[in-house]
């Protein structure tokens, strides 16, 4: 299985530097287009710069808690399925239960599913398999 750490930048960032505007903007500034260097550093920085901000959005939107406690008391477990990585997401969980909210299972593999189709060059993945926190 497929960790956080085997991931690469997923197809949307080389789609977002091949977009015409920004394409052109890169070319302006450095002089060449960007390459699978600058997608992997564009990236990384985004990572770095999403862990960083994650834990000041950490705040349930209003509703959300007693939302959560009705549908305990009625029985239903739940999670959260988000495009975040390992790293971003083992802050956010913590932040989250300091607020309240805490649930049963936190998937965070769709990242790495969006990885490991691009690197399997497919254009489906046949099987997911999700880590709950």
């Amino acid at each position: 299985m497929l960790s956080s750490s085997d991931c690469l930048p997923p197809p949307c960032v080389q789609d977002i530097l091949k977009s015409k505007h920004i394409e052109k903007a890169w070319f302006d500034k450095f002089g060449s287009y960007a390459d699978d260097e600058d997608v992997a550093e564009l990236y990384a920085a985004f990572g770095d710069l999403m862990a960083a901000q994650v834990t000041d959005r950490a705040t349930p939107i209003p509703g959300v808690i007693k939302s959560v406690g009705l549908l305990r008391a009625m029985g239903v477990k739940l999670g959260s399925c988000s495009g975040y990585d390992e790293r971003t997401m083992s802050i956010l969980v913590p932040a989250a239960k300091k607020h309240g909210l805490e649930l049963e299972a936190v998937e965070w593999l769709v990242a790495v599913s969006i990885a490991a189709e691009w690197l399997a060059g497919v254009a489906e993945l046949r099987e997911l398999r999700y880590a709950a926190v």
